[in-house]
């Protein structure tokens, strides 16, 4: 199992994403309209720039008790130079491996600096209980049989 199988079962077939100077308001209605938890943010040249998460409004926004109609994207993104990402071929235990130790809950899936799409924690779960329920299936057929 790797970071494409999950993107391919779990993750969201469409990647949103936001512009830098839109508001955090607005990164907010897209997210929540989509029932996702973050936007890649691309500038006018469309090159992956940030991430914006729902862990950045908390800790960036209402912490600090910013208005997110006023706030900036760019303000409180995380800039690609600091963006925990893996390779399409990125095992499954190594994606828990580095959402765990970077206290992450989402991965950007990249491929030829191309963003292929992003996975959450929850995905990376499902995926694994749904693997292994599948086996557990198949050995419970194969005593049945």
């Amino acid at each position: 199992m790797n970071a494409q199988l999950i993107l391919s079962k779990c993750g969201n077939k469409n990647v949103y994403s936001i512009q830098p100077t839109n508001t955090v308001y607005e990164a907010m209605k897209i997210m929540g309209s989509n029932n996702i938890g973050s936007l890649l943010v691309y500038d006018i040249n469309s090159v992956l720039i940030g991430f914006l998460s729902e862990r950045d409004y908390s800790t960036k926004v209402v912490v600090f008790n910013k208005r997110a109609i006023e706030t900036k994207v760019e303000e409180v993104m995380t800039p690609i130079a600091n963006l925990i990402s893996v390779s399409p071929q990125a095992s499954v235990e190594y994606c828990l491996t580095l959402m765990a130790q970077n206290k992450v809950r989402h991965l950007v899936i990249i491929t030829n600096n191309h963003a292929l799409g992003i996975i959450s924690i929850v995905d990376v779960l499902n995926t694994i209980a749904s693997f292994k329920n599948g086996n557990n299936n198949h050995l419970i057929e194969h005593i049945n049989y």
